[in-house]
């Protein structure tokens, strides 16, 4: 695999250089006909379109390393297939592509940058992490619908916050974000008669009269 990366990252002109190189993250899958062949099983189709989702074969995952070059005065990406891997159930098919990653990235890791492309079955943690052993190495792909994102907890304040929403019988309802309580604001009569102070929640507004 690493012959095949170094004499593709060779067809990339000294002009272009700079640019980014791509990493393609795919899988695909050879139906049999039989089941009597070595490591056949039934697997979950999700492109199919003959009736059934299922069908009996061998999953293979591959790993292409593409590279900018000159054609025409334009820019164009060469595709190199650098390894294919048939998935046997022992590890997931994520894991398997960060292996074949890891095992791809000793040349490019000399590149400005290398961007893994994958679709949503592979924007999980066991590939995504890779990002963070190679300073050179982003990702871009698609998120499934299902899919959880969290973000990083931000650092404590010690300010608290609050959301308090308007009772309302029909509609839509506004969310309020505030710093303080509304039982803790010492505020004018007027508020019930101006917008949009009137609608934070009247019942739980503890109003005060103005000092003399």
């Amino acid at each position: 695999m690493n012959i095949t990366a170094r004499t593709a990252l060779n067809l990339i002109p000294l002009d272009l250089g700079s640019q980014p190189v791509f990493l393609c993250i795919d899988d695909t899958m050879v139906p049999k006909s039989g089941k009597k062949f070595e490591d056949v099983s039934k697997l979950f189709d999700h492109a199919a379109h003959n009736g059934s989702n299922y069908l009996n074969g061998h999953c293979f995952v591959s790993i292409m390393l593409c590279v900018p070059v000159w054609n025409q005065n334009r820019i164009r990406y060469v595709s190199v297939p650098l390894g294919y891997r048939m998935w046997l159930g022992s590890e997931s098919k994520l894991k398997l592509a960060a292996s074949m990653v890891r095992q791809a990235m000793p040349e490019p890791a000399r590149k400005k940058n290398v961007i893994i492309l994958c679709d949503s079955w592979y924007v999980k943690k066991d590939l995504v992490c890779l990002v963070e052993e190679y300073k050179n190495l982003d990702l871009i792909g698609s998120a499934r619908a299902d899919s959880v994102i969290y973000d990083l907890a931000p650092e404590l304040s010690g300010n608290m916050a609050y959301v308090t929403a308007p009772k309302k019988d029909s509609g839509s309802r506004r969310l309020f974000f505030s710093t303080i309580l509304p039982e803790q604001l010492q505020i004018f009569c007027a508020w019930q008669e101006k917008s949009p102070l009137n609608r934070t929640g009247s019942d739980r507004m503890q109003l005060h009269g103005a000092e003399p």
